[in-house]
């Protein structure tokens, strides 16, 4: 069969980081799939040049909330396409936002947090043993530089790799794209330790409740009062870890009620 003439399957945004790095896959999408043009399309659309779109495409210029409407025309996005790539341009760093930035790639937090566990030194082949393989060796080294040169590391005179004190803990509240990303590699690490590591060595519960609203916001209080808890154990110093332990909270509705209540 001519490989020209296979059907591709639509790409997934939440397999991206970059909303240019999607638009360029939806562009290859619609292009193997439907005979796309995009010369023809920009004339239809007739908002922006193909010389724009293509910059665009290439991360030569920026996707912004002016422009977004029009790509989202241009490669018939969907709403929530157009809600993501929304969110993922609200978050990028203006000035501050650092901890918001360390997620620029997912790994960065996982690497980030080794060097306070015994036995660290910041080279990729101590940080994929320590890992157990969870990173090739590109992202660690990637990860490797991104963490000197953005500060996140600080070598003191004895050569000895330290964190910044202000981001010991992260405030992951912000609703972002780049922020979903990163809990849904979390789960992703969640389901492969049941497959990698003893019940001995980890804690897994799921439970399924029925809760009106009101119980739901006194369950939601609770959680929060052992996420601050969470939060002042990553925020205090420590050079004597013997394991990096990754805890998730995370709670989805199943079913909703089709009738109101008292009826």
């Amino acid at each position: 069969m001519d490989s020209n003439n296979t059907k591709t399957r639509r790409p997934d945004i939440a397999d991206f980081d970059s909303a240019s790095d999607f638009l360029f896959e939806m562009y290859m999408h619609l292009k193997k799939n439907g005979g796309f043009s995009l010369r023809k399309r920009c004339r239809e659309v007739d908002s922006f040049s193909q010389a724009f779109v293509s910059q665009v495409l290439n991360r030569q210029r920026n996707i912004t909330p002016k422009n977004l409407p029009f790509f989202a025309e241009l490669f018939f996005l969907t709403p929530q396409e157009k809600e993501r790539i929304a969110e993922h341009i609200s978050s990028r760093p203006r000035g501050g936002g650092k901890s918001l930035h360390l997620l620029k790639n997912w790994f960065n937090p996982y690497v980030m947090a080794l060097a306070e566990v015994r036995g660290f030194s910041a080279d990729s082949p101590t940080i994929e043993r320590m890992l157990g393989g969870l990173l090739n060796k590109n992202s660690i080294e990637k990860s490797i530089d991104f963490l000197f040169t953005e500060g996140f590391w600080k070598k003191s005179l004895n050569g000895q790799v330290t964190l910044d004190p202000s981001l010991r803990s992260h405030d992951q509240a912000t609703s972002s794209f780049i922020v979903e990303r990163f809990h849904q590699r979390a789960l992703d690490i969640a389901k492969r330790g049941i497959d990698t590591h003893p019940s001995s060595q980890r804690k897994n519960l799921t439970v399924l409740l029925s809760v009106n609203q009101e119980e739901w916001t006194a369950l939601s209080q609770e959680i929060e009062l052992f996420e601050r808890r969470l939060n002042e154990l990553a925020a205090r110093p420590t050079t004597d870890a013997d394991q990096l332990l990754q805890v998730s909270i995370h709670s989805t509705p199943i079913s909703v009620s089709t009738k109101k209540k008292g009826s």
